[in-house]
Formats: C-alpha cells, structure tokens, sequence
C-alpha cells in the first residue's frame, strides 16, 4: 500500500515540477491572453465627394462620453449628476445602460459628439464621476450642411434588425450603421475596419489596466458622385424659392422635387427633394423638437420625393401618346384636327385646359400648346395597348435601378392591372364583408324571440347586403378597361403614376435617341489613400424602337413649347440656349394640382436633361418650370434669368 502511494505522490511531484519548470512560460503566457480583452477603437467612414473633388461628407474628431463597469457600482449618484451636465433625462441614461449589451470591460456610450464646454464640466467635476470617460471618435461632419441630405443619407447606431442580420460581418452594438441614402446603399462600401486596444482585466473581467492601442484603426473607402455641388445649391435654392413664393396661391404647395441627368451616360447632376433635413442630426439621437420636425412632420421632410414618390405625369406624357400614334400610322405629322375646346365621348364632353380651344392643330402645335382634344383624338385611334408598349420602351412604371434604397416603381396601367386589381377588391375586402354580415345576422335572428324582431333584422341585413352589393357593381364595372379610361391615360392622368426620376430619364432618352441609360450617382471608389479602385461606367439598359424622324417631330414640338406662343415661352422669354421642354399639369382630388416639368438643353446637342414638380402648385409652366429653368441657368452659367412669367401657362 505505501508503494503504491509513494508512487502516485511521485507522479505528482514530477507534473508539478514540469509545470513549475519547463512550461512556466507557455502557462503565462496563456494566462496573460486570458487576462487581456480588446476594445474597438472606431474606424472613420469613408467620404463623400462631388464630381469636382469637393467634399460633401467628410469626419471629424468628437468627444464621446461613456460609463466604465465600474462606474455602475455608483450609478444612482452618478447618474443624477452627468444628466444634469449633459441636459438630457436620467431615464434616458438609464435606458441606454439598460439596452447596452456591452461585456464588464467595455465601456457604455451615453453621448456622442459633446461640445468641449460639457466635456471641460466633466473634468472639473471629475472626482465626483467615478468610471465616467471621455474618448475621442470620428463623427461625419458635412461642410455644406444639409446639402444633398436625401442622397447622402443619414447613419445612426445599428439597430438589433440590422445586428441580427450582419453580425456575422463583425458588427457589434454601439455600431455606427447606413439608414438611408448612399450610407445605407454603400453601407459595405464606406465601412471602415475598427482597431484594437488592449485592456488587461481581473478575473471577473472589470479592466484593470490600459495597454494601449494593438492595431490601428482603417478608414472606409470614399465615393466621388456624378454630383455637381454648385448645381445642386442651384436646385435646392430655387426649389425652397419657389414654393415660398407659391404659398401666397397656392397654400397646399409645400414640397417638390427636381432631378438633373446628363443625357449622354445617366449620370445624375442634381437631385434635391424639399422640404430637407439636417443628416448630422441623427447619429447623435433625435431632440424632441427634430422628432416632431423630421419625423411627425406631415410634409415629410426624410422622404426623398425624386425616388421614392409617384405622381401623375400629367401633359408631360403626351409626347408618349404622340410617338405611338406616329409609330402605328394613324396620323401625320402634317395631319391637322379642329379644337373647339371639348372632346366628345358618348354624352359627355372632355374640356381643354384652354376651354376656347386651340383651332387647327397638327402634331407639333399640339406639343407646343399641349393640347388635350388633339391626343384624346390619337388615344380613341390608337387603344391604349399602342399606348402602354411606347411608355414600356421608355422605361416608365418601371424602377430605373439607381444606386439608392427606396426606390419605386411607379404604374404603366393597363387593362389586366385594372382588372387584377378591382377584381381583388371584390374578393378580398368586399365579398367577406358579406359573409361577416350573413354570419353575425344569422346567429341574431336565431336568437329573436318574436316573429316582428326576426323581420326587422332580416331587413337590416338585407340592406347592408344590397350596400355591399352595389359597391360590387361599380368595381365590376371597373374591372374592364373604358374608354374614357385611356383619354385619361393620353394626357397622363388616371392611373397613371411614375417618378421624377424616371419622368427625368424619359426625356433624356427622347435628347439622346432612344437610348436608356441606367440612371447612376457614384462615378468612382478610393481606397484610404485615394487611388482609384472602381470607375462606374454608363450602362445602357435598353434602346427605344422610335424612328429619329419621330423623335425629330416630338423634339421639335418640345422645341417650340419654350418659344413664344409655346406653354413656357414666358418662363424661357430671353433664356441664351436653345431649350426643348414640356410643361405639365396633374390634377389631383379635392386639392390643388401638381406643377411638373420635364426639360432637356441644348436642343441642338443635348447633354442635360431635367424633371422637376412642385406638388400641389398650380401650373407646371410657372411652377416646376422656374425650378426647371434655375437649374439650366446654373448648369450654362448663364448670370441673369428672366424672373417674370408672361403668356399660356399649362
């Protein structure tokens, strides 16, 4: 029996001599790796530049206020008192510990981008702020301000979604994240790649010691835009100008939008919503008042309206109907009808906009006076089928595939959407209403004590089936394609519904030819050190089957509408270069209608083409059209433009 212990204590003594000894080092080296956790130091984002190399986003140095672990221990002092400092709520501070998910050594962030006065506070005040630290991280920083803020976008912390969704890429809590515009879409792009400190911690984790920075910290990747800055304050002034000045007439105008592009490559010059917001706002957290103004604000200052809303086209799909009915040969261009100022369909008459009429129209007359009588004519000629295969070859109803989230896709109606669509109607909302009313009256009427009481529900039921019924008939009705439907569709009204930006890359492709390019704003990505790593190139989606001698026709009609007599020949009276243009009036129910205008310059040579709408402003000559006309100005430098409006205005 002692030989046996001896032996095992021999055993003993020879594992704890190898390990004193020979593996001393191996075992602290490991405890040492056991005792040292690595905290992010923040990687800036890359920037955001114009197409001159001007920066339009860029970063900077913030102070960022955070609680240590150990500062929890004393939270209920503390946390009264850094409130106070940084006015804001204790709650608030309390919440923020409360959604951390941060580990015992990572510091908690209560406050970005603090003024040096509060930050000089806490230092004044620091023995009474126990764990409380001041760090400094990069922060976006925009030298124009709002600027092209529905583009750029705005970044906040990651939201749990977003984590559960790209934490296998390495985001952590805490992390600053793309929500909307370029951020968002180049989220992957513009990232940086976080550094390292080492911060050595006792065996329940609480940091012991800073060791200091491990790996350095890497900025993103930067984007040069197809953007011009100087054009886009251009288009940005004018639209904040313009809808001031509208307000006097047309109380409702409120918001707008307008979209340059240069017709030879898709590349987008301009593109400004209104009304804006400030994108340096968010990543520090929403005030009370910037809530209510960004985000329960009616006008809806965060929605990018050149992308992401709809809006009937109005006169300015007329060129649409002309081509197809050149394209299908029933008419010429030459080919003249009389206006008296209504259309007859059946017993009832469509009115003109200019209810004295146009008198003799020919094709170009009628693009230049935009008149309703003559495309109503070409629409009972040609069936809207004729209609639908022109706006499909210039990509309307369809999203352009532009590099921002958020876009729609807008509406080309056709007889089977109408059908589809009313026919769901029927079968999913108005015939259960039916079922429900039979199923509730039934139970009711088993219930009814006296034969009077069973008549009276009968009845009621029956009425508010044959309600039902009725609203039946109407949208059985409206399941087939009318006629009156596609005169609408002619003049851009009814169901019709596309972008601004789609409007605005229609007419590029009537300057260009035919060709659709696929709208685009990143012409280039540098690496940190701003060498070239991908140059865009224009992609060209398809090409519209429109012979040039067509084209020639519907140019010069939109030629002539900024000429005198023509619907913006007050709006250009004086303007240096040659504009071909279309004005455009939607009218919308119970509200004032929408101004739009589409453009393209020089006629001769185009290289710019451009949309623009002022909802709810009235004529889109002397609306849309100034806004229109102010970013032509700034993109030929031409110094003074009429400012008067005189003449037809639709």
């Amino acid at each position: 029996m002692g030989v046996v212990v001896t032996f095992f204590l021999f055993i003993l003594w020879g594992r704890l001599f190898y390990l004193q000894v020979y593996a001393t080092a191996k075992y602290q080296t490991l405890a040492r790796k056991n005792a040292i956790r690595i905290i992010d130091v923040k990687a800036p984002r890359g920037e955001i530049l114009d197409r001159n190399g001007k920066k339009i986003v860029t970063n900077k140095a913030v102070y960022t206020v955070s609680l240590l672990f150990t500062g929890l221990k004393n939270a209920d002092v503390i946390l009264p008192k850094l409130a106070q400092i940084l006015q804001v709520s204790e709650e608030e501070l309390r919440l923020k510990i409360k959604n951390s998910k941060a580990r015992p050594y990572e510091p908690i962030r209560l406050a970005t981008d603090v003024p040096w006065e509060v930050v000089a506070k806490i230092e004044e005040r620091r023995y009474e702020l126990p764990g409380v630290t001041v760090s400094i991280e990069p922060a976006r920083d925009y030298p124009y301000g709002n600027l092209l803020a529905h583009v750029v976008g705005y970044i906040q912390e990651i939201k749990d979604t977003q984590l559960k969704e790209h934490q296998a890429e390495g985001y952590k809590l805490g992390d600053m994240f793309g929500q909307t515009g370029l951020e968002s879409f180049y989220e992957s792009v513009l990232r940086g790649k976080n550094g390292g400190r080492e911060i050595e911690v006792d065996a329940k984790g609480n940091p012991v010691r800073d060791l200091g920075i491990k790996t350095r910290p890497e900025q993103g990747n930067s984007l040069v835009l197809t953007i011009d800055v100087d054009l886009q304050k251009a288009a940005e002034e004018s639209l904040k100008k313009t809808i001031a000045a509208l307000q006097n007439r047309y109380p409702d105008a409120r918001a707008g939008a307008v979209v340059a592009l240069d017709v030879r490559s898709g590349e987008v010059l301009a593109m400004a919503s209104y009304p804006t917001f400030d994108p340096a706002a968010f990543p520090k957290g929403l005030t009370q008042k910037q809530v209510d103004e960004y985000i329960r604000n009616p006008d809806r200052p965060l929605y990018n309206r050149a992308v992401s809303a709809t809006y009937p086209p109005g006169s300015t799909f007329k060129m649409v109907t002309g081509m197809a009915a050149l394209l299908n040969r029933v008419t010429t261009p030459s080919e003249t009808i009389f206006d008296p100022g209504y259309y007859k369909l059946g017993n009832r008459a469509f009115k003109d906009w200019n209810p004295r009429g146009h008198g003799v129209v020919n094709f170009v007359k009628a693009i230049k006076e935009s008149c309703n009588v003559y495309f109503w004519t070409m629409a009972r000629r040609l069936g809207v089928e004729k209609i639908v295969e022109v706006g499909k070859q210039f990509g309307l109803g369809m999203m352009t595939g532009i590099d921002l989230p958020g876009e729609s896709s807008g509406l080309l109606p056709t007889p089977e959407w109408k059908k589809e669509t009313n026919t769901a109607i029927i079968e999913k909302n108005l015939k259960p209403k039916i079922d429900k009313i039979k199923s509730d009256y039934e139970q009711r009427i088993a219930r009814a004590k006296t034969s009077e009481e069973k008549k009276r529900l009968e009845a009621e039921r029956d009425k508010k089936i044959q309600a039902i019924n009725r609203q039946i008939e109407i949208y059985r009705w409206e399941t087939e394609w009318q006629q009156y439907d596609t005169l609408n569709m002619a003049i851009g009204q009814g169901y019709n519904n596309y972008t601004l930006l789609q409007l605005a890359n229609y007419v590029a492709m009537i300057a260009n030819g035919g060709i659709r390019y696929q709208p685009h704003l990143v012409k280039k990505v540098l690496d940190n050190r701003g060498k070239v790593i991908e140059e865009v190139k224009p992609r060209v989606l398809s090409k519209a089957k429109i012979p040039e001698n067509i084209l020639n026709y519907v140019r010069q009609g939109m030629r002539e509408v900024t000429m005198p007599g023509g619907t913006a020949g007050g709006v250009f009276a004086g303007f240096p270069v040659a504009v071909a243009a279309k004005t455009g009036t939607a009218q919308v129910f119970g509200k004032d209608d929408h101004g739009l205008f589409v453009a393209y310059a020089p006629f001769e040579n185009p290289r710019i083409a451009v949309a623009a709408i002022i909802e709810h402003g009235g004529h889109g000559g002397s609306s849309a059209g100034l806004v229109a006309r102010d970013v032509l100005a700034a993109y030929f430098k031409v110094p003074k433009v009429n400012t008067r409006v005189f003449g037809p205005v639709e």
